[in-house]
């Protein structure tokens, strides 16, 4: 057990550390092209990957060019004085691996703004000074950290910060519109590093597919929910299943690949694959939206919280490559989860009676077969649903959400425990919580909240007609006319 817990805390450190790798080499190419004046190039290289050098910059005697230059040194070193080849020319009829996917299909943009220069500050320019002129320094001491950009304003004052809370509002952005690179703007205050939600780059999509993709991307949370397993009353039996589809491959996937099952006598290839769909069903005001929203937080995944309109588009063909672009961005962001709320709006049975519209057929085809295709591979993508009529959604959908868990009414412990905690015992000492509990058989968490509000409000209500009446108990003062 303790090697299986050391490998998998070694596994997230690799992970982490590859992600801040990619990001560093974003922000030291976006930095080199504005010292070079490719400033179309940077902008369209910062609202394709996300990465804004109003965040980052690279951090003090680091920069594209020194890292070529100690690689070099470091190559003449170790083989005798060869030097490194970093490019070599195409043979006739050749192509490039790196060459663009598609240029010809490239619908015509609007034309890029241009971006004004960092403006460095006296210490960066310093620093790159030595840099220049000083001596190499060895591989060893290079390091690629890179830093928040605290201020750089000349008396070094913290200024406000903006915290953008809920979803990724504007994370990723067309090509058309291009973002303001400039050192003297007032930073953003620095996000703590521990931040799941900031970790992720945006996926390089087509051209014909960056919108579509940044409608997607707006669904993606950027900050916790700040719901954990504790906070929801009972539900334990769900808790548990939750935890098992989506934490523990995260943590242990060796258990789940069948390269450690011999601990447990388990040699059995492939039955131990975890759950590719869970389907939360049950009354309304259960709780099923804030477990999946303890998901989100308790579980370092991307999660992506779509309802049916971000699914749904009035043009042809359009809602198809929407759930393709979404099931491409899920696997590209790994681990993650899809949140399908309400999905009977979108997946109800095919073929029912009063006909059917040819657009939302396709849809459900398409959602389906991406839905097939998790199953078939290794991706940790996972499909979490909700739902309040589950015999009316389509058989095939109920195949792939392989995993069922009713979400009942609240117990007599969940009630006591849920009014227990709206309505804490500083605030009402003498309240009977079990006479309580026993009163409100068949009221869900929803409506206990609804009671517990409305409780509340009863003083809240004296307290407004006392104040009412010693307002019309003062005589107004009388009003004088101008002269």
């Amino acid at each position: 057990m303790t090697s299986l817990k050391v490998k998998s805390e070694a596994r997230q450190l690799e992970e982490k550390r590859l992600e801040e790798r990619k990001k560093g080499a974003l922000v030291l190419i976006i930095a080199h092209l504005l010292d070079f004046g490719y400033h179309d190039a940077a902008s369209r290289l910062q609202a394709e990957s996300g990465v804004q050098l109003t965040e980052w910059e690279p951090a003090d005697n680091i920069d594209l060019m020194t890292i070529l230059q100690e690689y070099e040194a470091y190559f003449q070193l170790k083989f005798n004085g060869k030097r490194p080849k970093f490019m070599r020319r195409l043979g006739q009829g050749e192509k490039s691996k790196h060459q663009t996917r598609s240029i010809r299909s490239a619908p015509s943009e609007k034309p890029v703004k241009d971006v004004k220069p960092p403006v460095e500050t006296t210490t960066t320019a310093a620093a790159r000074t030595n840099v220049a002129k000083g001596p190499l320094s060895t591989l060893s001491q290079l390091k690629l950290v890179i830093r928040r950009e605290d201020s750089l304003s000349l008396d070094n004052e913290m200024s406000p910060s903006i915290g953008l809370v809920g979803k990724a509002t504007g994370a990723i952005k067309s090509s058309a519109v291009t973002p303001k690179v400039n050192h003297d703007e007032v930073p953003v205050k620095p996000v703590n590093d521990d931040n799941y939600y900031e970790r992720k780059l945006l996926k390089p999509m087509p051209a014909e597919q960056r919108e579509l993709a940044a409608m997607i991307t707006r669904d993606i949370y950027l900050e916790s929910p700040n719901v954990r397993w504790v906070d929801i009353a009972g539900l334990e039996s769900a808790k548990r299943l939750l935890t098992e589809a989506v934490v523990s491959p995260v943590k242990y996937p060796e258990l789940f690949k069948g390269t450690e099952t011999n601990l447990y006598s388990l040699n059995i290839a492939g039955i131990l694959q975890p759950w590719k769909g869970l389907l939360l069903f049950g009354p309304p005001g259960t709780g099923k939206t804030m477990l999946a929203k303890a998901v989100a937080t308790e579980c370092n995944t991307t999660f992506f919280n779509i309802s049916a309109s971000t699914l749904v588009s009035k043009w042809r063909g359009d809602s198809e490559k929407l759930i393709r672009t979404l099931f491409e961005l899920a696997r590209y962001h790994k681990p993650s989860t899809i949140f399908l709320d309400e999905i009977d709006a979108i997946m109800t049975q095919r073929g029912e009676e009063g006909g059917e519209h040819e657009a939302s057929r396709r849809m459900k085809t398409e959602l389906l077969i991406q839905m097939d295709g998790l199953s078939k591979s290794d991706d940790l993508v996972f499909v979490l649903a909700v739902s309040n009529m589950p015999w009316s959604l389509d058989s095939a959908l109920l195949r792939r959400l392989e995993k069922r868990i009713f979400v009942p009414l609240p117990n007599h412990e969940a009630r006591a425990g849920l009014v227990k905690s709206l309505l804490p015992k500083d605030i009402a000492p003498d309240l009977p919580y079990e006479e309580i509990a026993t009163m409100t058989e068949g009221y869900s968490g929803s409506d206990l909240k609804v009671l517990c509000k409305e409780s509340a409000m009863i003083p809240l209500r004296r307290l407004l007609k006392k104040l009412e009446e010693n307002d019309k108990s003062i005589p107004e003062r009388p009003v004088m006319d101008p002269l």
